[in-house]
């Protein structure tokens, strides 16, 4: 596992494991690959669980019969109230190998009786390090070959090792390319022109060919300048503010979606319609 060092320590101290876990952090940030380094750490199974309140009450059932330790891995983001209610009767009398790690994206959208009972666990956002390192053990061909200045550009276009692994399996450029170009549609063509943007997003899951609008923005945030830049053009005091407003709503619509149950498509057409019409 890269980074966490912090997080390791804790682990490391621990005179057992805990009976409930509560893993924060955002999608993508290794939630998941936390609970299997601590399973590993404790001679434990760990498996995925549907968070459906049939599948948290199968859990006692399918623990009774363990000879090992077992992490039962739930997501808080899809749970109803009778899941979390589940939850709570197990982490009251649990078998003895049943262990439970439930991920969220933050702790305050959790039940406080479940935070009382749990130990909480807190991704931190990863540094460019850390970012390098996992580049480095990366089995990407071609990477290794790049420039440091590239390879660290990488690091900045994602915002967790989730998305610098889709950047790395499908190349910066053609990324780079599409930010590019839509920075050129929103200032110069027609809004419709420029709302054409969003068929090259992933809004369904099945739409395995297609870029994540978390990374997209995330990009658009790091690399506007960058494109100013590298066109070695001089922007008028409006060409700046301009360039400002678009950096802001970019900023405002990456929050937005980012939010449970938030629609995707909605929040980037708003976005593309506010830049767009920007005076």
């Amino acid at each position: 596992m890269i980074g966490q060092e912090k997080l390791k320590c804790d682990i490391a101290s621990w005179p057992a494991l805990p009976r409930f876990l509560i893993v924060e952090g955002a999608k993508g940030s290794g939630r998941k690959t936390l609970i299997r380094y601590i399973a590993d750490k404790w001679n434990a199974d760990s498996i995925v669980v549907d968070s459906s309140v049939e599948s948290v009450r199968n859990i006692i059932e399918d623990a009774q019969s363990l000879f090992k330790k077992r992490i039962y891995v739930l997501d808080s983001s899809n749970m109803s109230g009778s899941a979390l209610n589940a939850i709570l009767k197990i982490t009251e009398e649990p078998p003895s190998n049943c262990f439970i790690a439930m991920i969220c994206d933050s702790t305050a959208k959790v039940l406080p009786t479940l935070i009382s009972r749990s130990r909480t666990l807190s991704i931190l956002p990863y540094s460019t390090q850390e970012k390098l390192e996992y580049i480095e053990r990366s089995r990407f061909d071609g990477v290794k070959k790049l420039d440091t200045r590239v390879l660290t550009d990488y690091c900045h276009l994602a915002s967790n090792l989730s998305e610098l692994q889709t950047i790395l399996a499908s190349g910066a450029e053609e990324l780079f390319e599409k930010v590019e170009t839509f920075y050129d549609l929103i200032w110069e063509a027609s809004a419709s022109n420029a709302l054409k943007v969003t068929s090259w997003l992933k809004f369904k899951e099945s739409e395995t060919d297609k870029i994540d609008p978390n990374l997209f923005l995330n990009c658009l945030l790091n690399w506007s300048t960058v494109i100013v830049m590298r066109r070695g053009i001089e922007m008028t005091f409006e060409e700046a503010r301009a360039h400002d407003y678009l950096v802001k709503e970019a900023s405002k619509c990456l929050s937005s979606i980012k939010r449970k149950g938030a629609n995707a498509r909605i929040y980037i057409n708003q976005f593309i319609r506010k830049v767009k019409s920007f005076e």
